[in-house]
């Protein structure tokens, strides 16, 4: 049983010998803030308070559940949608109390949907303090609303350790992992995030299998320079190696 995660990326579980081993397919979400919406490129999924999602969505989503350990909703992409930059506008805006748009647009995605446990946090625009802060207050909010939450970043490892730090030092346990992204040669590799973890929140912080590595599968849009599931160069290759460099002996699985 593995991890899935929706919205950003619909993704299936897939057998692995790894307890947190899972895939995903894109599905780019939007949240706007002259909509005040939480939507993906089909439709709306919560607006004004209420769930506006597919019908069938909470149904299959729990038969799913059924099959793995974990469901996660993903926030944020790479590209031209600059979620963490409208949300920041909304938090700036509009807070994060119980009143606020974010709030009830998460409350009804929560009521909607209890079989999601947690929200993954996919930032690519948005750094610095302004970012650190958007970040520790959404994920606050979420705690409030009963989520856990997960950080999907492929870059800046120091701005995402310090966010998990302050969370940390406030609700232990409310950050549950990384899901690192090395979709391409040039991205930090993973042993570069277990360590930037291990030197900012010290030995007693257990970071056995908290950092998942993500890869790129060859196939659909944009997908050129993907991995193949067989060959001398691919997907079962490059985690076979990550878990067997003894400066990585901490993964335990990772995302597709």
């Amino acid at each position: 049983m593995g991890i899935c995660r929706i919205g950003q990326r619909i993704c299936g579980d897939t057998p692995s010998p790894w307890p947190n081993m899972g895939t995903r397919q894109p599905m780019e979400p939007i949240t706007k803030e002259t909509s005040t919406s939480i939507s993906s490129i089909q439709k709306n999924i919560a607006k004004d308070g209420q769930y506006t999602g597919p019908s069938k969505w909470p149904e299959h989503l729990a038969q799913l559940k059924n099959h793995m350990n974990r469901l996660l909703f993903s926030v944020g992409s790479g590209g031209n949608h600059q979620n963490f930059l409208h949300i920041h506008s909304l938090i700036k805006k509009h807070g994060t109390k119980e009143n606020s748009i974010l709030y009830q647009n998460f409350n009804a995605l929560r009521q909607a949907i209890p079989a999601i446990d947690g929200i993954d946090l996919d930032n690519e625009h948005l750094y610095s303090e302004p970012g650190q802060k958007t970040i520790v207050e959404l994920s606050r909010m979420l705690h409030r609303l009963g989520y856990k939450v997960t950080f999907c970043p492929f870059e800046k490892p120091d701005f995402w350790v310090h966010c998990l730090h302050e969370l940390h030092s406030e609700v232990p346990g409310l950050v549950t992992g990384f899901h690192t992204q090395h979709y391409d040669s040039s991205y930090p590799k993973p042993k570069v995030w277990i360590q930037a973890i291990q030197n900012k929140m010290g030995h007693d912080f257990d970071v056995e299998g908290f950092v998942l590595p993500g890869l790129r599968s060859r196939g659909g849009n944009d997908c050129s320079k993907g991995l193949c599931p067989d060959g001398s160069k691919n997907i079962k290759a490059k985690f076979k190696k990550w878990k067997e460099d003894d400066s990585n002996d901490n993964i335990q699985g990772g995302f597709i």
